[in-house]
């Protein structure tokens, strides 16, 4: 019995030795390294089976010249299924008063944890994204070990370059009177404590 990939098409059992008499022959799979406790090997598909090691094992049916006999177990694994990495987002993001997202391609395997992929100020974040059937897929580039653990892209929004003011070139000659050094008018920033008067 040959092992086969999640989601892919399950190997088919056989037999290497003749069957005498065209017994029938059933199949069973376990968890269990045992020859007994196995369930039938039937209407199997590449999702009945979870990402794992399994053992096979045949119960000969008896005929009229031989005896019933049941296998040693086959050992087989069903390998889990390799996902993509979902591609970076290389947008430079600027600070812009508003909600910003870094682009996560869409997938049905994988989604982005806690809404970490959207932010309004400037600063340095982290994206997770998680894997969805932990059991079943791995990220296929993963370093040996971190087969199924979240990634973490960088999500940086840069503060928003400002103009500084024009200064005012006014001379200013005492007259009694109170006089306003001129600051333009700006939503980016304020005169503190009316220091310009």
């Amino acid at each position: 019995m040959n092992g086969y990939t999640y989601e892919g098409t399950p190997s088919t059992p056989s037999l290497s030795a003749e069957v005498m008499d065209n017994a029938p022959i059933t199949y069973y799979y376990s968890t269990e390294d045992s020859t007994t406790g196995g369930t039938e090997w039937k209407n199997i598909t590449g999702t009945t089976l979870n990402a794992g090691d399994y053992y096979m094992y045949a119960d000969i049916a008896e005929t009229e010249n031989y005896f019933s006999a049941t296998t040693a177990t086959t050992k087989f694994t069903v390998s889990p299924l390799p996902i993509d990495e979902p591609t970076k987002d290389t947008t430079a993001f600027v600070y812009n008063d508003g909600e910003q997202t870094y682009s996560v391609p869409t997938s049905t395997r994988y989604s982005v944890k806690n809404g970490s992929d959207k932010k309004k100020d400037a600063g340095e974040y982290k994206v997770e994204i998680e894997l969805a059937d932990k059991a079943n897929t791995v990220w296929k580039n993963a370093e040996s070990g971190k087969e199924t653990d979240n990634l973490f892209y960088d999500f940086v929004i840069a503060p928003l370059p400002i103009d500084m003011p024009t200064k005012d070139t006014t001379a200013f000659v005492y007259n009694g009177d109170e006089q306003t050094y001129t600051v333009p008018t700006s939503t980016r920033y304020s005169v503190k404590n009316n220091s310009n008067k």
